[in-house]
């Protein structure tokens, strides 16, 4: 019954049972795990976010320049800044204004230069 309440499997259940019979509490800490290592340190990790918060405009290429990270793949640059709570920022598209959207405001501030204050 507890494993249906607990929704884990007989073997997983009796798995912690025995950690914390045999090591108390401590047992049923999350232990390290195999996998790969990750390819930066914390120094080079606070050296992205510093650059990323002092240009927020820059790509991850760039921070990765300028944090002096050059052997770190791009990706690994933006899932540290990621991590960090920095999510990235593109600066907006604008269009460009034409000659004849020039003419119409110049002909609109023309027509509407005699109007008063109160009118705007």
């Amino acid at each position: 019954m507890t494993i249906q309440i607990l929704q884990r499997t007989k073997r997983s259940v009796y798995k912690w049972v025995t950690r914390f019979r045999n090591e108390g509490y401590a047992g049923l800490k999350v232990r390290n795990r195999s996998g790969r290592p990750r390819e930066t340190d914390e120094a080079c990790d606070q050296r992205m976010i510093a650059a990323a918060i002092l240009s927020p405009f820059d790509t991850a290429e760039e921070i990765r320049e300028t944090a002096e990270a050059v052997n770190i793949a791009i990706r690994n640059v933006r899932s540290r800044l990621l991590e960090a709570g920095l999510k990235a920022r593109t600066p907006s598209v604008k269009n460009f204004l034409k000659e004849m959207h020039r003419a119409n405001r110049i002909k609109f501030a023309t027509e509407h230069i005699h109007y008063n204050l109160d009118f705007w």
